[in-house]
């Protein structure tokens, strides 16, 4: 019998079903850097593909939560940093 971390696989379909949609996924954007390593600038090309995509905040979400290399969601691993590391307001 197999045994499956049914949490995981469902994480794991619902992450497919919404990269599938993504638009850097298209031919069309295959030539961009999406892991530019030097500065934030070098970025602009894979950040400009983001701009229009209708799964970016998915994106977003999955390379916080996954501490993902490269350009995801429309940032920077620096920008990412910086959002994780913002003081979030109080409540009340």
């Amino acid at each position: 019998m197999l045994w499956y971390d049914v949490r995981a696989l469902a994480e794991s379909t619902e992450q497919m079903m919404w990269m599938a949609d993504a638009t850097c996924r298209k031919p069309a954007h295959a030539g961009i850097d999406w892991f530019p390593v030097a500065k934030d600038d070098l970025a602009l090309g894979a950040k400009a593909v983001c701009g229009a995509c209708r799964v970016r905040d998915e994106c977003l979400a999955f390379a916080i939560k996954h501490n993902e290399r490269g350009v995801w969601g429309g940032t920077t691993e620096r920008e990412r940093k910086a959002l994780v590391q913002r003081p979030r307001p109080k409540a009340g």
